[in-house]
């Protein structure tokens, strides 16, 4: 009996493996559409234009852009300025005090009392109450803040803290925001620029070079280029509908004309739906202005929420059917 029941059990089985269908669903045994069958999905190539490598100039720039900045002579002037500034100060008291003694002048007399005029206006209230607060931005460091007037660029040193109702962001070393040229007329160049035509000048009259006065010109910050920030950085961003993304490097540069940014050193971006981080010192992560998204190797991701998102996007294919 139990050899009987082996063969009909071995007779079952292989009528189903050479597609006998009696008494078995047809939903079962139906084909597997090309679409779903795992083996024929192809291989997944990333777009070229997503994992374009920076190019010489873009890697030069970026360079320039987060390089250390210098400000130790920047310091030593300003400080012999104000050294020089109290030394005159002190020689003008005491001719002062000299001309006072000899003419027996003991002080100016005590001015009539007038009506208390109003208080001045406070020109940073008055700036505060003409902006509206989601276009103001807070810059706080502690180290050494600069300008560069040649190349238009503004520096905050040491602790830097950016904050705006919707945009906060801390780096250890230093931030530095480059601003647009803005030609007064047509032809003006840049003080950099200039200044190098000057020394070349110079230098074939056989001359010293001088600083070119920035004229004919300006940098406007209404009009950001470039934002280079190093050391730690920490970004936070709430967009309209209320959803915070946050991002972490050790270097994170952004692209206002083109809206790409760049974290590298370790980079971790958290999104509403999505945890990307590489711990690796070298790696980066390239955010392009369209949406795209390419990172090195060694990324860990963490989804968050991926059954609703299915769900949801189910629904959306059923209420578009007719």
């Amino acid at each position: 009996m139990k050899k009987l029941s082996s063969l009909l059990l071995l007779a079952l089985t292989g009528g189903l493996a050479c597609g006998a269908t009696d008494g078995v669903p047809a939903h079962i045994v139906q084909p597997l559409p090309k679409e779903l069958d795992p083996r024929l999905e192809p291989p997944l190539a990333p777009p070229s234009g997503i994992v374009r490598p920076l190019t010489a100039e873009e890697t030069a720039r970026r360079e320039r852009e987060l390089a250390p900045v210098p400000t130790a002579g920047l310091k030593e002037d300003g400080e012999k300025a104000i050294e020089a500034y109290n030394v005159k100060e002190k020689t003008v008291d005491g001719q002062i005090q000299e001309f006072r003694q000899q003419h027996q002048v003991t002080g100016n007399a005590a001015a009539p009392a007038a009506d208390t005029a109003p208080a001045a206006p406070n020109p940073e209230e008055n700036f505060m109450r003409a902006n509206s607060s989601n276009n103001l931005y807070s810059v706080d460091c502690d180290g050494d803040l600069y300008f560069d007037m040649e190349e238009g660029v503004l520096v905050f040193m040491k602790n830097v803290r950016v904050r705006n109702p919707n945009l906060s962001m801390d780096c250890a070393d230093h931030l530095k925001i480059y601003a647009e040229f803005v030609p007064k007329k047509p032809g003006d160049k840049k003080p950099s620029e200039r200044k190098q035509e000057k020394e070349k000048e110079k230098e074939k009259e056989g001359e010293k070079p001088q600083v070119a006065l920035p004229n004919g010109g300006n940098f406007d910050y209404n009009s950001i280029k470039t934002v280079a920030a190093s050391g730690n950085v920490k970004a936070s961003y709430t967009n309209k509908e209320g959803e915070t993304s946050n991002a972490q490097a050790d270097k994170i540069t952004y692209n206002a004309k083109t809206g790409e940014i760049i974290l590298t050193g370790s980079p971790v971006i958290i999104t509403p739906d999505a945890i990307i981080k590489n711990p690796n010192k070298d790696a980066f992560i390239r955010v392009y202005s369209n949406g795209n998204m390419y990172s090195s190797r060694g990324t860990k991701t963490t989804f968050r929420h991926v059954d609703k998102k299915l769900s949801d996007r189910d629904k959306q294919k059923t209420n578009r059917k007719p």
